[in-house]
């Protein structure tokens, strides 16, 4: 099997989950639900790009997140001077 190259083309948000008991969880989502699972499925077999920008306050917390996949390749990735999208996410009980 060839080598191959996945892009994965997106935003990466910083997601503020609100549980139904009204606790917060704060993380990187988006794309990042995508190409992280895609680097540890296809280790050897092939190269994750990210196709995305992220803001200056969240870079470190990203490069640190995708630091272990070493078939991540990062130079898709560029600094947005706007910063990161926020996303708040509610969750309710029921699935209401």
């Amino acid at each position: 099997m060839n080598h191959l190259k996945i892009c994965v083309i997106g935003n990466i948000n910083y997601d503020q989950i609100i549980m139904p008991d009204s606790k917060r969880r704060k993380r990187l989502g988006g794309i990042i639900y995508n190409v992280l699972p895609l680097a540890f499925l296809f280790k050897q077999e092939a190269t994750i790009q990210p196709i995305t920008a992220i803001g200056e306050e969240r870079k470190n917390q990203l490069f640190n997140l995708i630091k272990p996949y070493k078939n991540i390749d990062v130079t898709g990735i560029t600094v947005n001077p706007a910063g990161t999208n926020l996303t708040q996410l509610f969750y309710r009980r029921g699935g209401q």
